[in-house]
């Protein structure tokens, strides 16, 4: 019975310790974060670093593609990939492009209303071609991603298929006001 209560006894006093040591853990880090928290509140370059966020929002934001509704960003942007295409002498390149509504924090962006273009090109493989698209693209003042780009080489003649994206804002002072609730005159 002394040897039961004995074991006991030692169990608790191990449950004790380690309880003891994760209230040590969490006390250290609780005061290593109040140190940084403290560094962070003494440093003064808070605003030159708000100034270069928003300097790099500014070039981000101008390179966004202008258009005041979801048809003409569709048209906009067919016309160039379409423009970017010939021009890179891209052989047989079938465009697809589809517009949709992009789901986005409005109180970051400034704005209500954002879309995003997606564009499916597929065209004939050949090197030069393909770089000089790619070039176009790249040295866009509007800001065009890349999202796939696969070469079927198993097709003849070998195929390359691209998927590419464009985000679209209304100009500035042509966002689309909200719709007032209709109202219905009584006789």
């Amino acid at each position: 019975m002394w040897l039961v209560g004995f074991i006991l006894w030692i169990y608790g006093l191990l449950l004790l310790d380690e309880h003891v040591a994760a209230a040590r853990a969490d006390y250290s880090a609780a005061g290593a974060r109040h140190a940084r928290a403290l560094a962070v509140a003494a440093e003064t370059v808070w605003p030159d670093r708000l100034r270069a966020v928003r300097a790099a929002e500014a070039r981000i934001d101008s390179r966004l593609w202008r258009e005041p509704s979801p048809g003409l960003a569709q048209a906009a942007f067919q016309d160039w990939l379409g423009l970017a295409a010939r021009g890179a002498n891209l052989a047989n390149p079938p465009l697809a492009v589809s517009v949709h509504e992009e789901p986005f924090d409005p109180s970051a962006a400034g704005s209500t209303t954002m879309w995003r273009a997606r564009a499916r090109l597929g065209a004939n493989f050949a090197p030069a071609a393909l770089a000089a698209f790619l070039k176009a693209v790249a040295e866009n003042e509007r800001a065009i991603s890349v999202e796939s780009l696969v070469v079927r080489g198993g097709a003849m003649p070998p195929r390359v298929e691209f998927t590419l994206a464009a985000l679209f804002q209304p100009p500035a002072g042509d966002a689309p006001a909200e719709r007032a609730p209709a109202t219905v005159d009584s006789p």
